[in-house]
Order: C-alpha cells, then sequence, then structure tokens
C-alpha cells in the first residue's frame, strides 16, 4: 500500500463468519482478517479503522466484540455507527430502521455503564472515548448534525446532514449523500474544461462556512412518520 495512506476503513460488523457471510453475500472473513494481519506487519504505522452499524438485536454483544478488536492486534480504531435509512418510503427498510435503531445516547449509556467509558464530544461532533488497551473507539451521532440553508428546502431531508466533500471515479463532486441523484453536484470535467472548477470549488468552500450544527432526528422521523418500536426516547 502507498506509504502516504494514513488510514485504512473495514466494514466489520461481526467476528462470526456464518453472519459476516450473510451480511456481506457471500464474503469470507478469514482471509480478510489475515490481510489486515499482513497490512500491520508491512505498515506498522497505518491505523486500521473498523466500521460497526450497531442494531438493537446485537448491543448486548457489543462489549464482546470492542473485546475481539482489543485481542486482535490489528485493530486500532473501532468506529461506532448509527443505522441509516436511506428509503424511508421503503416499507420493508423502514419496518426494519424502527425494530433496529439504536440512537448515540443509548449507545454512550450502554457502554458507560457496563464498562466504565467516559466520553467526550471531539470537533466532529463525535463522541470519543479509549479501552484500556488503548483503542479508539469513535460514535458517530446521526441526531447532531450539520446543516445549511439548502438543507432547509432539500426535497431528500437525510438522516446524516452536510458533513463532506465526496469525490467519484466519475469526476463529480457532491456535498450530500444523495441516493436518489436529485440534488445539485459539480461536474468536474466539464467545469475545468470551461475554466470554472475553481470557482465552484470556492463556493463549495463558502457554504461549509456557514453550516450550524442541529439536533435533527426529530425532524426527520416526523417528516417520514417513523414509529421507533418501544420506549425509545430520541433527544
Amino acid at each position: 500500500m502507498p506509504k502516504e495512506i494514513t488510514l485504512l476503513t473495514i466494514s466489520l460488523d461481526t467476528f462470526n463468519a456464518e453472519e459476516f457471510k450473510s451480511i456481506t453475500r457471500g464474503a469470507r472473513l478469514k482471509p480478510i482478517i489475515e490481510a489486515l494481519e499482513k497490512i500491520r506487519t508491512t505498515n506498522p504505522k497505518l491505523t486500521i479503522r473498523t466500521n460497526k452499524v450497531v442494531i438493537r438485536r446485537d448491543l448486548k454483544f457489543l462489549l464482546d466484540y470492542i473485546e475481539v478488536c482489543e485481542e486482535s492486534g490489528v485493530i486500532d480504531e473501532i468506529n461506532l455507527l448509527n443505522l441509516i435509512l436511506k428509503e424511508p418510503w421503503n416499507k420493508k427498510e423502514k419496518e426494519f430502521f424502527e425494530k433496529e435503531f439504536v440512537s448515540t445516547l443509548e449507545i454512550v449509556n450502554f457502554l458507560s455503564e457496563k464498562a466504565g467509558y467516559k466520553f467526550f464530544l471531539d470537533q466532529k461532533y463525535e463522541f470519543e472515548t479509549k479501552t484500556a488497551k488503548g483503542n479508539r473507539i469513535i460514535i458517530k451521532d446521526t441526531n447532531l448534525t450539520l446543516r445549511t440553508s439548502q438543507c432547509d428546502k432539500c426535497p431528500i431531508y437525510c438522516q446524516e446532514g452536510f458533513y463532506t466533500i465526496r469525490v467519484a471515479t466519475d469526476g463529480t463532486i457532491r456535498t450530500c449523500i444523495d441516493y436518489e441523484n436529485k440534488l445539485p453536484f459539480i461536474d468536474c470535467p466539464l467545469e475545468l474544461k470551461k475554466g470554472s472548477l475553481a470557482k465552484k470549488l470556492k463556493e463549495i468552500m463558502k457554504m461549509f462556512e456557514n453550516v450550524k450544527l442541529k439536533t435533527t432526528l426529530k425532524e426527520f422521523f416526523k417528516k417520514y412518520n417513523i414509529q421507533l418500536k418501544g420506549n425509545i426516547r430520541v433527544p
């Protein structure tokens, strides 16, 4: 791997081989772990991070997951993610979300009570702590999201907010997770030919200067009539 790469992130929702195969629709866990071990040997300074989506059915196994990450010898950071509802109009997806969504506050409280972790909110508005062995735990909160004025008029009020610049392999740039391909984007090859790419990029950076932090899940739930199962509070 190029020495310039400082972070490798891998989706790893479980260390159970059969569950992993089911989730990934056929991928095998063992070769992936072996690859991480090889990468760790050849790139000892590279930070390796796992992404795990926390769902209600496996919340009780979360401490076991963290322990395996600690013992693996190859994982430095554990990124715990909220379940994202990409298609709120899809009945099956919506029902799964309502049943399995676990809020960040609940995850933080669970780990604090069960393992004594003390969390703080970092500069990216993510909750963070470290395990006894020094593994960094990050919890991305989809209730605390950055929004701009364009979010108020957006036809796709998303769960994630305005937080990144995505450069796709086709040369387009987006500032949102646009699952329906409805929102404006920059066609970089075209703008480059026109000589206006620098101007377009400056406009994006200007938008980031005007973002505001908001609590947004209630608004998202209201828009799509989402009813979480059980007595679950979202601040």
